[in-house]
């Protein structure tokens, strides 16, 4: 459902954000109206990283996401070829492959002084912390069939952080109260 919808929207040639500041091609799930498919996401997603993200999560939860996708194609000038080594602007980030006809393609977490490749694959997740260091890397393209990936990616953050609603909690004796976005 998701390639077809993005395809539906790409042919459109509706003017649609970045979804980010450091991809060029990809679009904001939100703005192609797949709001349930985001929660669904969220929902899935959000009792196993409090599991695996306890410090990062809190007891608050999860409260706020942005689902969008990225692309990156080896025989367009234009477009992203890899990313450059970075953090994501949130306490968890869920990564999943849309495609399948590549070799290559890897996300490597940078740990102390270690490198750690993770392979990715059409339908497989990774879910990591987003304050993890990576770089996400396509090496030579050549052995790609069609030398194109595309990714959905998921940050999931909360908006007031579990140790300021913590030392709120300390000082006030209340919970904090959450506000609405406008």
């Amino acid at each position: 459902m998701i390639l077809e919808e993005l395809e539906h929207f790409k042919e459109s040639g509706m003017p649609h954000s970045r979804p980010n500041s450091m991809n060029k091609h990809g679009v904001i799930l939100h703005e192609l109206g797949l709001d349930s498919v985001v929660n669904l996401i969220k929902t899935n997603i959000e009792l196993l990283a409090e599991d695996l993200f306890p410090e990062l999560v809190g007891d608050s939860g999860l409260d706020s996401n942005k689902s969008f996708t990225v692309e990156y194609d080896a025989t367009e000038d234009h477009f992203d070829k890899d990313l450059a080594t970075h953090f994501d602007n949130a306490e968890v980030t869920l990564n999943i492959s849309l495609t399948d006809d590549h070799e290559e393609g890897e996300l490597y977490f940078i740990k102390d002084d270690k490198v750690l490749p993770v392979k990715h694959r059409k339908g497989h997740g990774i879910l990591h912390s987003g304050r993890d260091l990576r770089r996400c890397h396509r090496p030579s393209f050549q052995s790609w069939e069609t030398k194109r990936t595309l990714n959905l990616v998921t940050f999931l953050t909360v908006r007031v952080s579990p140790v300021l609603r913590s030392v709120y909690r300390s000082v006030n004796g209340k919970p904090l109260k959450e506000t609405s976005d406008p």
